[in-house]
């Protein structure tokens, strides 16, 4: 037996290279120095310990990306100091436990690259914790973005401007732009937790000079204000164009479209029955007064007493909901 064991250790000498360590205790995976992924046989002997030398391989078969290791001989952890005094490296590194969304450090003992212990837990440097969060979370920023609707929203409006407005030269409002930021948003964190996109938003604002924000208040506020009095969001992300949706009633006494961009540009209204449903959808408020209105009264009129329905709704005024009961 103890030659057998000096054939080893002379084997180990020679092929240090050859060393491999199986990634669970008692299975048939394994991993060699250099990288490489071996399979021990079927016939393995489950009570040798997890480092092996590795005698022979099939070249050819390969299961699962790894080849079969068909001849090898179990080695002693002590053999290695024996043979490579000093050659055995402590590490402490941090990795990213994505299942847990949180960086982690981690103490290993390597020979030739190849770990030979893992411990996990310990005090992670927030630094290398960031860094690891930022290039995660920077590949797929949205995963991890809550309100994200809403950031969408703000977006839209920033790109609607930049088309409107080429001169202000607006930075990129783009999926690489909100990449960057709610990367950045990871500095110094340990665990992912949320990147709020009221955080992503008030980061790229705070990046733009004094003319680009004033433009984008003046220019693309977020709400307008409507002549009853009620503040609603225009969304700029809408096909047609920024696009309000609210009651016509809202809109009695009004001739012509509000509009943004410093007046040039008229909003799309989505104006709609007492059942929130859309009666016409224009950029030309004038016309539906007109030409459409009437139709819309007699037909609406008596499927909803309660809200107004004058027959100039010109000089009406502006109404909220239904009125009330005498």
């Amino acid at each position: 037996m103890a030659n057998e064991d000096d054939l080893v250790r002379t084997l180990l000498a020679g092929y240090p290279d050859r060393l491999a360590r199986r990634a669970a205790e008692g299975g048939r995976a394994a991993m060699m120095v250099g990288g490489r992924g071996v399979e021990l046989p079927f016939e393995v002997a489950a009570e040798d310990g997890d480092l092996f030398l590795v005698l022979q391989l099939d070249a050819g078969g390969t299961r699962e990306g790894r080849a079969v290791v068909l001849l090898y001989a179990a080695i002693e952890r002590e053999w290695l100091e024996d043979v490579f005094p000093g050659a055995e490296r402590r590490q402490s590194v941090v990795e990213l436990d994505e299942q847990r969304s949180t960086v982690i450090a981690i103490q290993r003992v390597c020979f030739a690259g190849l770990t030979l212990e893992e411990s996990r837990g310990g005090v992670v440097d927030p630094q290398r914790a960031g860094d690891l969060l930022s290039a995660w979370v920077a590949r797929d920023p949205w995963r991890f973005i809550s309100r994200a609707d809403g950031l969408r929203t703000r977006l839209a409006r920033w790109k609607w401007l930049a088309s409107q407005i080429p001169s202000l030269r607006l930075p990129a409002a783009d999926d690489a732009a909100v990449a960057r930021v709610a990367g950045s948003l990871c500095a110094g964190r340990v665990r992912i937790g949320e990147i709020r996109g009221d955080d992503v938003w008030a980061t790229m604002v705070a990046g733009l000079d004094r003319e680009q924000h004033a433009a984008l208040r003046r220019e693309a506020p977020s709400r307008v204000d409507l002549p009853s009095g009620r503040r609603v969001a225009i969304d700029y992300g809408a096909a047609a164009g920024p696009t309000v949706a609210a009651p016509l009633q809202e809109f009695f006494g009004v001739a012509a479209t509000p509009c943004i961009g410093g007046g040039r540009v008229p909003l799309v209204l989505h104006l709609l029955a007492p059942n929130r449903r859309p009666v016409q959808i224009t950029a030309d408020l004038s016309s539906f007064w007109q030409n459409v209105y009437p139709g819309v009264r007699n037909e609406l009129s008596r499927r909803y007493p309660r809200h107004a329905w004058p027959l100039d709704p010109l000089a009406a005024r502006p109404q909220r909901g239904p009125r009330r009961r005498r």
